[in-house]
């Protein structure tokens, strides 16, 4: 779900789990999607802070020097394997609800 507050000037995006058994069946999960502006790559990350975590990043995602949205975000994607080491993971995609939840 994407944030109310951006980071970094950025749209920055949750990951949110189900839980069926709390009141409101939702939990917010300590995974974010944010747009580093600096390196114009998307990132899927562990905090928002400025030192953090990183779990995948795209391809860098600018077209005529405009950023593009997450789900549009050029491929492959490098994932991390634990070993702070990237590798190319051509099965990651993002995709784009069409409808409201």
């Amino acid at each position: 779900v994407q944030m109310p507050e951006p980071f970094g000037g950025q749209r920055c995006y949750q990951k949110l789990l189900h839980f069926p058994e709390s009141a409101m069946a939702l939990g917010c999960d300590g995974i974010f999607i944010l747009f580093n502006r600096g390196l114009r790559i998307w990132e899927f990350c562990t905090g928002l802070m400025s030192y953090r975590g990183i779990i995948a990043q795209s391809a860098e995602c600018a077209v005529d020097g405009v950023d593009v949205h997450v789900s549009k975000a050029s491929g492959p994607w490098l994932v991390q394997d634990g070993e702070a080491e990237f590798h190319e993971d051509e099965g990651l995609c993002i995709l784009e609800a069409t409808a409201a939840l």
